[in-house]
């Protein structure tokens, strides 16, 4: 499947608030990348994948799918991303990961606590994730929570649990012992990022 996209949305980039939310606390949420028009083209390429591999997320279909799939290519590099991104890290970026996180209705799938950075291996910390939602997220649907500031310390233990197979997280790590009561929900509308 192609995605042709013909809607216009304003991209003014980051504005001076979520720059700062950014250096202080790690993330932002709400940053608009699709219009409405966008995310439903590239919900429905999604639906039509896991339709095609009977919903039969694994290693090799859930990571990197920028590699094999246009259309999640096409969602890696999308202009109004890219423009963002670069705010943040400067120009000359690279779509290095993606990777496709679903969680059917009580199937009690989660992604477990974790820091992206403990098993990156990078030896510069010039990477950040961009998460871009291609249907609504809320608390009550299995949407994310952050540590805010939890960037400006080093990476914590995790643990790896192979055995846990809900956590989606392919190795099983995860961060125990965490305090969920200092986290942040994130809820995005669709085509939000």
């Amino acid at each position: 499947m192609q995605c042709t996209m013909t809607a216009k949305m304003e991209s003014p980039g980051l504005s001076s608030a979520q720059m700062e939310s950014y250096l202080r606390d790690g993330y932002f949420a709400g940053f608009p990348v699709l219009t409405d028009e966008e995310t439903q083209v590239y919900r429905q390429a999604l639906l039509d994948y896991l339709a095609k591999i009977d919903w039969n997320l694994n290693v090799f279909t859930r990571h990197k799918p920028h590699l094999f799939l246009k259309w999640a290519n096409d969602l890696g590099r999308h202009p109004r991303l890219i423009q963002a991104v670069e705010q943040i890290l400067g120009p000359d970026v690279l779509l290095w990961y993606s990777v496709v996180f679903v969680k059917p209705a009580q199937s009690g799938e989660y992604v477990a606590w974790h820091q992206d950075s403990h098993y990156w291996a990078m030896k510069e910390e010039k990477g950040l994730t961009a998460w871009v939602a291609l249907s609504e997220v809320s608390q009550e649907n299995g949407g994310m929570k952050m540590i805010p500031g939890s960037h400006l310390g080093a990476d914590v233990q995790h643990v790896v649990a192979p055995d846990d197979t809900d956590n989606l997280l392919h190795r099983g790590q995860k961060i125990v012992g965490l305090d969920e009561k200092i986290s942040a929900p994130v809820d995005l509308k669709a085509g939000q990022a």
